[in-house]
């Protein structure tokens, strides 16, 4: 049932994770563009940082979902 208070709560918790995600986004990419090997062009770079970074936020939030839908963790758990 829609409860407005909810949605501030939801939206801040997506919110905390923005700085984390960024954080992991640039030292993964630092690391794995360069190590792949992939054309060393600064275009190249920010475009597999933002897919890099949409990966991570799709990831996080695919798991706040997937946790707030089930009763407890440990049936979550199962069911990832």
């Amino acid at each position: 049932m829609y409860a407005p208070r909810r949605i501030p709560y939801a939206a801040a918790q997506g919110l905390v994770e923005i700085p984390y995600i960024l954080t992991q986004t640039i030292l993964y990419g630092v690391i794995t563009y360069f190590t792949i090997g992939f054309e060393r062009t600064l275009s190249m770079f920010i475009l597999y940082l933002v897919f890099m970074f949409l990966t991570f936020t799709y990831f996080t939030f695919y798991e706040m979902i997937r946790y707030s839908l089930t009763p407890n963790q440990h049936l979550a758990a199962v069911i990832s």
